[in-house]
């Protein structure tokens, strides 16, 4: 998977480099029964991924955690404004676009 010019590695922070490319990383890694959702994916470098190994720390789950709670409210947001439900869409707290 190709991250576009100038993503920087969730990990340490340094964009991608010849010989070390961004790869697909696990927040929660699958040894720990990580999803390969969107939301437990970030960008991080062959090499911070394979340095971390399995580690993760609790700022990594509340990470994940905040972005499955982002991709959910946005899920309802879109199904709402999909059949006109906007009223309900307004209750999540996110702003809706255009109105």
């Amino acid at each position: 998977m190709g991250y576009p010019k100038g993503t920087l590695c969730e990990v340490c922070g340094k964009p991608g480099r010849r010989g070390d490319p961004l790869t697909k990383g696990h927040i929660i890694p699958k040894a720990y029964g990580g999803p390969n959702a969107s939301w437990n994916i970030r960008p991080e470098h062959a090499s911070c991924n394979r340095n971390r190994g399995s580690d993760y720390t609790r700022a990594d789950v509340a990470e994940a955690m905040r972005r499955h709670q982002v991709e959910k409210s946005q899920k309802r947001v879109a199904e709402a404004q999909r059949t006109g439900r906007l009223e309900e869409a307004g209750a999540t707290g996110l702003q809706l676009e255009g109105g």
